[in-house]
């Protein structure tokens, strides 16, 4: 039984889970689907790359002349594995939290905050490297390694040395990749930190409106505009050798996150010297992604 007061992991718990505004990007993107049987080991999806049409039938023409729509379905297997990490807290220090407890001063794991916000962290990081770059080792595609999203170099280049017009078009392009057919919308915009920050340059010699304001104002562009670590070149996986930037349609129908247990911590353990072990728990199945050609990719900026 822990030293532990049912107050003090509540405040535990409370850190646990309240992610920090950077933590949980794809969560911030993407929709989780959360209705899985509990237990569930291996959770299954279908895929689609669009074809066929609607035809004009002129007098005479049969059943055979329609090119019929959705026969390129794939039926994808996912194992849900556990991201696992925890955290621990001294005999000693169990000892003096009781004894606050005991004297009436109410909950006393300060000191122990930064462990649980770290343990938090680590979890969240991971999930998030698994919706980007995937999980090659447990045969799980990421939004950025899926082999059939849309790839291309930037029109312009990097833009580092790109007029604001430049960065526009790079950004026009991108979303007309997605739009071209009208059956993808552009909703988001995943850029990372360095591509964020020249978007705060102004617009030009004559404003002081930025290219972000720009962006922001102008509704038919994006939606959402989120920065993401990812999508730099040091995290971005094997797939890239640059600064990358994503546009995505984020409907549940094109993609979706398969959390079959959010994050939890388990009763804890006692070792033989008193010290008490917390294990910090998630069951994930990774990204769901329906239609690959929902997400575009620009390198090179």
């Amino acid at each position: 039984m822990s030293m532990l007061t049912q107050e003090d992991l509540r405040q535990i718990e409370s850190i646990l889970y309240k992610p920090e505004e950077d933590e949980l990007v794809g969560r911030r993107i993407f929709s989780a689907k959360t209705d899985w049987t509990p237990g569930a080991e291996e959770i299954g999806y279908d895929s689609y790359n669009r074809n066929g049409s609607a035809t004009i039938l002129a007098a005479g023409a049969g059943a055979k002349d329609v090119k019929l729509v959705g026969n390129d379905k794939v039926r994808h297997f996912q194992k849900v594995f556990t991201l696992a990490t925890g955290f621990e807290i001294s005999r000693r220090r169990l000892k003096a939290i009781e004894a606050s407890n005991t004297l009436g001063k109410g909950p006393q794991i300060n000191d122990e905050t930064l462990k649980v916000e770290t343990s938090r962290r680590f979890i969240n990081e991971l999930e998030d490297e698994i919706i980007f770059n995937g999980a090659p080792d447990h045969g799980i595609d990421g939004i950025l390694t899926h082999p059939n999203i849309i790839s291309n170099a930037a029109t312009n280049g990097s833009w580092a040395s790109a007029t604001p017009l430049d960065i526009l078009e790079d950004l026009r392009v991108a979303k007309n990749d997605l739009e071209q057919d009208t059956f993808f919308k552009a909703r988001v915009l995943i850029l990372d930190p360095t591509s964020w920050n020249i978007l705060q340059r102004p617009f030009s010699s004559e404003t002081i409106i930025t290219i972000a304001q720009w962006l922001e104002s102008q509704g038919a562009y994006f939606e959402q505009i989120v920065v993401s670590r990812a999508m730099l070149d040091a995290f971005n996986g094997p797939s890239f050798s640059s600064n990358i930037f994503t546009v995505v349609d984020n409907a549940p129908k094109n993609v979706q996150l398969a959390v079959v247990e959010d994050i939890v911590m388990i009763e804890p353990d006692k070792d033989f010297l008193g010290d008490e072990q917390f294990g910090v728990l998630e069951e994930f199945g990774g990204p769901m992604i329906r239609h690959p050609s929902a997400i575009s990719v620009r390198t090179g900026v």
